[in-house]
């Protein structure tokens, strides 16, 4: 992504820049989790043990059936599945990223001390239960 954003500016270019980094980035993603996933189908698909006894065994039938192009059956609809999950995330850590620094500023600390007016006595139970005692300064520095 910082190849992509490295070459344009702007606040218009974080969409262009995130699809164009999501389209790149989805490529190893799908390369590497596809055969995982036709390996965890295959064996989800079968009946209790009927054909395949163990993930290596599926690996080697597939292997020898159909050869390393076997492990990417479904690649294309798996990379238009992750393509827009990446431009997604992207544009989402973008929005996080460019305004975290605003949120920190307007977020303040809370005091410490717990409300319990209108709950009744019913606070009172739950305080004894679990043995938390919120009026004694015993132990506190």
């Amino acid at each position: 992504k910082a190849v992509v954003s490295t070459q344009s500016t702007g606040v218009h270019n974080a969409l262009f820049n995130s699809c164009i980094s999501g389209v790149i980035s989805s490529i190893p993603v799908v390369i590497i989790s596809n055969p995982l996933d036709v390996v965890c189908t295959r064996m989800y698909n079968q009946d209790l043990g009927a054909y395949y006894k163990s993930n290596r065994e599926c690996i080697e039938k597939l292997y020898q059936r159909e050869g390393w192009r076997g492990f990417y059956k479904g690649a294309f609809v798996n990379y238009c599945r992750t393509v827009p999950h990446m431009v997604c995330t992207l544009l989402l850590w973008d929005h996080f990223k460019r305004n975290s620094i605003n949120l920190s500023l307007t977020l303040q600390p809370k005091s410490n001390e717990f409300d319990f007016e209108g709950f009744g006595d019913s606070h009172k139970d739950i305080i004894t239960k679990f043995g938390l005692d919120f009026d004694d300064d015993e132990g506190r520095g």
